[in-house]
């Protein structure tokens, strides 16, 4: 979740964004825990994203690993070689 420095990465708003966000994802097909992963960051610092941060306002509360860390353990999915190839056709 981006924009965290907005809200002085208040753990009471990071609980209520992911009480609302988990169950849509669940409803569109992420079931899987490993499948979805919250993680708060701050762009515009740059806070949580490449390493874990320092920011006192935000470690006091997640443990967590940062963006790049969870980006690099997903796994790659299988590509269907033996499949048509699919192509979207757009029409301006």
């Amino acid at each position: 979740m981006n924009k965290m420095e907005m809200v002085k990465f208040d753990q009471q708003r990071w609980n209520e964004i992911v009480e609302i966000v988990r169950p849509f994802l669940k409803r569109i097909g992420y079931n899987r825990k490993e499948d979805i992963h919250f993680v708060p960051i701050s762009g515009l610092n740059g806070d949580n994203l490449i390493e874990r941060s320092t920011n006192p306002d935000l470690t006091s509360w997640y443990k967590g690993e940062c963006l790049v860390e969870i980006l690099d353990r997903l796994r790659v999915p299988k590509r269907a070689l033996d499949k048509p190839l699919r192509l979207t056709v757009l029409e301006y």
